[in-house]
């Protein structure tokens, strides 16, 4: 009631950072019907509510009619359902939107049958988008009904809906400036849906965990110029002459994470640290090695190779970009 208290008395206020949005709109809704007021507006355009347990369709229909205005909606670990995803449409302002099922529904909500029909009604505006533990998710769709996002986050998606290996070669809209793929071990993602998603021109920032098609073979067929920072998570083609190749290319990278990718190993990382000093370069990278990588340093001494992968790379450079 202190929040509702307070907003009644700052309506023109945009955000309000509260752990229990959903008690916020209960607690609207039965002030307005007790003070027997017609109608209660706020300019609020925030709202996040995250670990929402039962039907949160009323909450979203109070929020509909008293945030008019709302541009950030964020729902996380929630239990979505067909109404609450109707309600959601209800929103014609939102450019931030983030849908998250719960473990408990994450096998009810499929992409296309409920959460296209929502892009379909506010899609054309939305700058962010992230989906998380949804099933079927379609890439190509996203890109149709979703002109001007910029942010795509595509977080532990149970399956994904490929494009075909013999389908014409499509590009998503350039406007995309970041990119975020955390898989799952048993959702597959092929090299044609993953060159699609990351073929944005516009591309700024890029982080892709438990991906296993990014290989150095499959990077040479991108062009990202605008690319600036980098990481990769657990990837299990990832290696040494990836990451030097990334750093050799004229381009406008600045930061490279590599964690737990399982062919990239100590000597790799003091290959790129030389080549780093050597060529005096503006970039960063962070390798975290396996657990197991590390006791074998501890058992035998770290021979430092030849500079024969460098001159590998180096004589690869034309073909790479």
């Amino acid at each position: 009631f202190g929040v509702y208290s307070f907003l009644k008395s700052h309506r023109d206020i945009e955000q309000v950072d509260f752990e229990h949005f959903q008690e916020v709109c209960r607690c609207i809704s039965i002030m307005v019907e007790a003070e027997a007021t017609k109608e209660f507006h706020s300019k609020l355009k925030s709202m996040d509510l995250s670990s929402c347990a039962g039907n949160i369709s009323p909450t979203l229909t109070i929020a509909s009619q008293v945030f008019p205005v709302l541009a950030v909606l964020s729902i996380l670990n929630s239990d979505l359902s067909v109404k609450s995803l109707e309600e959601v449409s209800r929103f014609k302002h939102l450019i931030h939107l983030e849908l998250g099922n719960s473990s408990f529904t994450q096998y009810t909500i499929y992409f296309c049958e409920h959460i296209v029909p929502v892009l379909k009604q506010i899609g054309s505006t939305l700058q962010y988008l992230s989906l998380e533990r949804i099933k079927f998710v379609d890439p190509l769709v996203i890109a149709e009904t979703c002109p001007k996002l910029e942010t795509l986050i595509l977080s532990t998606i149970l399956s994904f809906c490929n494009l075909h290996p013999n389908s014409e070669p499509v590009r998503i809209v350039n406007r995309i400036s970041e990119l975020a793929i955390i898989n799952t071990l048993t959702a597959r993602l092929t090299n044609e849906t993953l060159l699609f998603l990351l073929s944005s021109k516009s591309l700024k920032s890029v982080s892709l965990t438990l991906v296993p098609n990014v290989s150095l073979e499959f990077w040479k067929k991108l062009h990202n110029p605008e690319l600036q920072y980098l990481a990769f998570e657990e990837c299990t083609e990832v290696d040494g002459r990836l990451l030097l190749k990334l750093i050799s290319q004229d381009c406008n990278l600045k930061q490279i994470v590599c964690t737990y990718c399982p062919k990239v190993n100590q000597q790799d990382q003091i290959i790129i640290e030389d080549y780093i000093r050597q060529e005096n370069l503006d970039v960063y990278v962070n390798i975290w090695l396996l657990r197991q990588e590390f006791f074998l340093m501890e058992q035998q001494e770290i021979i430092i190779p030849d500079m024969v992968m460098v001159e590998e790379i180096e004589e690869d450079m034309v073909e790479f970009g």
